[in-house]
């Protein structure tokens, strides 16, 4: 049976100035923000055109890369597809009763095995910004006996993310936040205790966020995020605000949107510069250093970078994470050898419970190594991550790691290089030393 042709898809790849090859590619990387691994080529993008349907929410992965390249919301239908359905907002609804649907549905389908795969949209980086003439945060003297609790526990998965990775104890913070934490925060009364169990509950969500995307599950990431905002403007705290905006803005940074990362990094540090402590003024001025480098902004980025060494002077302690910053931006200007030196000093700022962001870190300085040639400096930057990786269930760190084996490959045939890359194969494959949960920097919270 003839099929028409998908003249909807092929007009839109002629205003997007797009090849076929071009789509296929965006698409599989939409995915892979969502979780899944597809192959689509050429060939696939002319079955498309020829009128074949593709499977699953592959319509969806088609129109949200055709929203990016040409810079609004494409639909499936507009790009001659009948897609699955997109999920309804729940902007408008109340934000504890979002995060327990959205906390429910992650569940559900971890429990039925098809894990849940939200797509990462760029549209939904647009967030509410701090409104203006909010009563000021302050913590009441004494929280009822499950708000206390909650702090504790929302500390002890905050310990067990930075000690073993996102992929650790994500499902078990879930749980808690559909149940536990919305029962205790989402029923209390109006007044402080209400802004501060609000507070933690938004710090809780926030870390789910954190955690999913530390497990490569983005749009999920994205989701939990969002609602985490929502909350930090009922707690009326702006610290806790322009925090979870840097999580967002570290993100968008991560999967190369250096635009609103940017914008995202600013409103962070326009909020939090009244509100946050010295030391933290230091890493968002940093992390806003960051993006403002990946924009192109070199000299923005050099006075964002002095901002932030004059405020940490006053403080009178070193910060591995700008430290780590610092070295970032060094390397976007050309300085691969000053950013070499930074990365080395921030390894050894981390405290030892700060697994995962010093195997981020030592994977960048190995890379960086590999990147110049120093193949055998580089040997002992990858055994120090191996050691680390081994206890860890991070997507990132395991991404890293394969960077780093694409980057050795081009040195083959040196017996140096060839025995590290045979190391880091056979390592890779091994399970992490233990997890709390099956399956499956960084420049702020690892």
């Amino acid at each position: 049976m003839s099929r028409d042709p998908n003249e909807k898809l092929r007009q839109l790849l002629a205003v997007a100035d797009w090849t076929r090859e071009g789509l296929a590619r965006a698409v599989n990387a939409v995915a892979a923000e969502s979780g899944r691994t597809l192959t689509y080529d050429r060939t696939s993008v002319s079955h498309w055109l020829r009128g074949a349907t593709p499977r699953a929410e592959t319509p969806l992965y088609i129109a949200e890369a055709l929203s990016r390249r040409l810079g609004r919301v494409v639909t499936p239908d507009e790009a001659g597809f009948t897609g699955p359905a997109t999920r309804k907002s729940t902007t408008g609804t109340d934000a504890f009763a979002a995060l327990r649907h959205l906390a429910r549905a992650d569940l559900s389908s971890i429990w039925t095995g098809s894990q849940e795969r939200r797509i990462y949209r760029r549209t939904d980086l647009e967030v509410p910004g701090w409104p203006d003439g909010l009563p000021g945060y302050s913590t009441p003297d004494r929280l009822p006996p499950a708000g206390e609790a909650l702090g504790t526990m929302i500390s002890t998965f905050e310990s067990v993310d930075r000690r073993f990775g996102g992929g650790h104890a994500r499902v078990a913070l879930v749980a808690y936040l559909a149940e536990d934490v919305v029962d205790v925060a989402g029923r209390a009364t109006p007044g402080r205790t209400r802004r501060a169990l609000c507070a933690a509950a938004a710090t809780a969500c926030d870390l789910a966020g954190f955690m999913s995307f530390d497990s490569h599950f983005h749009g999920l990431a994205l989701a939990y995020f969002r609602i985490a905002v929502r909350l930090a403007i009922e707690s009326g705290d702006p610290a806790l605000y322009a925090a979870i905006l840097r999580n967002i803005s570290l993100q968008a940074w991560t999967l190369g949107d250096a635009g609103n990362a940017n914008r995202l990094a600013e409103a962070a540090l326009a909020v939090g510069e009244r509100a946050v402590r010295r030391d933290q003024l230091a890493e968002f001025l940093g992390h806003a250093a960051i993006t403002r480098a990946a924009s192109n902004r070199r000299a923005d980025a050099r006075d964002a970078l002095a901002a932030a060494e004059h405020v940490l002077s006053g403080t009178g302690t070193d910060s591995a994470t700008f430290t780590y910053q610092r070295a970032i931006v060094l390397e976007y200007a050309g300085e691969l050898a000053a950013s070499q030196r930074a990365l080395a000093v921030s390894v050894t700022q981390r405290a030892a419970a700060e697994r995962r962001s010093r195997a981020l870190t030592t994977a960048r300085l190995a890379g960086l190594r590999i990147r110049t040639g120093q193949i055998d400096k580089a040997q002992e930057a990858v055994r120090e991550l191996l050691d680390d990786h081994a206890w860890l269930t991070s997507a990132r760190v395991d991404a890293a790691l394969d960077d780093l084996i694409r980057q050795l490959s081009r040195f083959r045939g040196r017996p140096s290089s060839d025995l590290l890359l045979l190391e880091l194969r056979q390592r890779r494959r091994q399970p992490a030393a233990f997890t709390l949960e099956g399956g499956n920097d960084d420049a702020v919270r690892a």
